[in-house]
């Protein structure tokens, strides 16, 4: 009688367990495509000049690092910390807008972390994206924004993909720049 049990309980089991992969498989939803191809985006020419845009000449060599912040996760100080601002434009039109900070004309240390030490504030460079990305991802036309850039930063300042993080990533305890951003989509499109 018990085997007879053991039986009915393990074909129980097998369906339930068919059942819950076929719904998680229903459920499962495409990765996050940007709108256009970035695999040949390197950074424009209007990228390039908002970058080369500065008071001061650019050190290449100073610049080892990129760090992605995100308003929403950590607050709208996070913009005056950071050399790059990519937002929305104003005029509802969906289009997005890069903004050189007074640090990066300056060419100054920003505050990405405290953790880390001072050396790595003064090596790195801070790109804010505004927005809350907690549930939902950039736009296309803000994340194709910060490839844009951040490819042109990397090319421009031969900086390697193994040093261009999330905040996330070098503070733990921060979700920044949100648990919706698209980090396969972002890391297949930096430059190896």
């Amino acid at each position: 009688m018990s085997s007879s049990r053991t039986i009915k309980t393990l074909t129980a089991l097998l369906a339930a367990m068919t059942v819950g992969v076929f719904t998680l498989m229903l459920m499962e939803t495409e990765p996050y495509q940007p709108a256009v191809s970035l695999t040949a985006i390197g950074g424009g020419s209007r990228v390039t000049s908002i970058i080369s845009d500065t008071d001061v000449p650019i050190n290449s060599a100073k610049w080892c690092n990129i760090v992605v912040h995100a308003t929403a996760a950590e607050g709208i100080d996070v913009v005056e910390q950071c050399h790059f601002v990519v937002t929305l434009a104003g005029d509802g039109s969906g289009e997005a807008e890069l903004q050189a900070t007074a640090l990066w004309r300056a060419q100054q240390a920003g505050h990405q972390t405290d953790r880390l030490g001072d050396d790595f504030n003064a090596e790195s460079i801070g790109v804010c994206l505004v927005g809350d990305f907690s549930t939902n991802p950039p736009t296309a036309a803000q994340f194709n924004e910060l490839m844009m850039l951040v490819r042109a930063l990397q090319k421009n300042l031969r900086i390697g993909f193994d040093h261009v993080y999330l905040f996330g990533d070098i503070e733990p305890l921060s979700r920044s720049p949100g648990e919706a951003f698209p980090v396969r989509a972002f890391e297949q499109h930096l430059i190896k």
